[in-house]
């Protein structure tokens, strides 16, 4: 299981806040850690501005996270076998349902994988080549004997790091992007109390950090409309939200969803969005 990375994604909107400022941070402090009447994860002065800064992890729906477990044991393997792989100029990706590894016997596991990873190896150089985000075939339109749930996969046109890479998407029956709304909207609303006591008792800079390590149904722009709809009703808000994508191992990016009046659709300067960091360089700025 994947887990979230509190102290590594702070330090990496620091940084993020530190170039864009031109100023490096001092005075730096964990207020949770020293019982501070508003417990944020880190608090530090960048040039002359206080800021307080609040974390937590999201889930496109709930149990997302858990359920992923059993979905690595069956799908890790057709991943590991044909990422890099596959076409070095676009991507691929197998759609299967949301909850096909769940029940399955672990006897059952060896011939399933085999037999996606002989169907794939025979299928992939005759996939149709979609536009980037799009997909040329219908999702879920094959079935395969000895598979006990339907499958396609799709080939696409990639743009930087997801050249080449080979990933495995869940669908998910109902309306994914309410799911995904209410599971923001609620982490939201859980950390607005301590930001709010930073900025009307310190006048600090606030800032929610969402990171997100789900490389199959989640992306900045989907968080970015959740947050639009989620900020229609709220009157207090933090003064910058980012998003820390933290799902493959090598490299992470950081994305501004909304600083001040900008969204996350003006940030079109290069290096403003999709901001990379090597996990190897941040510091784990709490102990989590």
């Amino acid at each position: 299981m994947r887990r979230f990375n509190e102290g590594k994604a702070c330090d990496a909107v620091v940084r993020y806040i530190e170039r864009r400022e031109g100023q490096s941070r001092t005075n730096p402090r964990s207020p949770e850690l020293d019982g501070h009447d508003g417990p944020v994860e880190f608090a530090c002065s960048i040039g002359s501005q206080l800021y307080a800064f609040e974390h937590t992890g999201i889930e496109p729906f709930a149990g997302h996270i858990k359920g992923d477990v059993d979905a690595r044991k069956l799908f890790g393997p057709i991943q590991e076998r044909f990422d890099g792989k596959l076409s070095a100029a676009e991507s691929y990706q197998l759609l299967v349902p949301v909850g096909a590894a769940e029940g399955l016997k672990p006897s059952a596991v060896p011939l399933i994988q085999e037999r996606l990873i002989n169907w794939i190896s025979a299928s992939a150089e005759f996939c149709p080549i979609a536009a980037l985000g799009r997909y040329a075939t219908p999702a879920l339109n094959t079935t395969i004997d000895g598979v006990p749930f339907p499958i396609s996969l799709h080939r696409s046109e990639a743009m930087g790091p997801m050249r080449g890479r080979f990933s495995v998407g869940h669908l998910v029956q109902g309306d994914m992007e309410q799911l995904r709304r209410e599971r923001i909207g609620r982490a939201y609303k859980n950390k607005l109390g301590k930001l709010s006591v930073w900025k009307e008792s310190h006048n600090a800079r606030t800032v929610l950090i969402l990171e997100e390590n789900d490389i199959q149904l989640t992306n900045a722009q989907r968080i970015a409309d959740a947050v639009v709809e989620i900020e229609r009703i709220e009157l207090k808000k933090p003064d910058e939200i980012f998003l820390v994508s933290t799902c493959l191992d090598d490299v992470w990016w950081v994305t501004p969803i909304r600083c001040g009046n900008r969204s996350y659709y003006d940030f079109n300067e290069p290096g403003e969005r999709f901001a990379e960091f090597s996990p190897l360089s941040l510091e784990p700025v709490t102990p989590r």
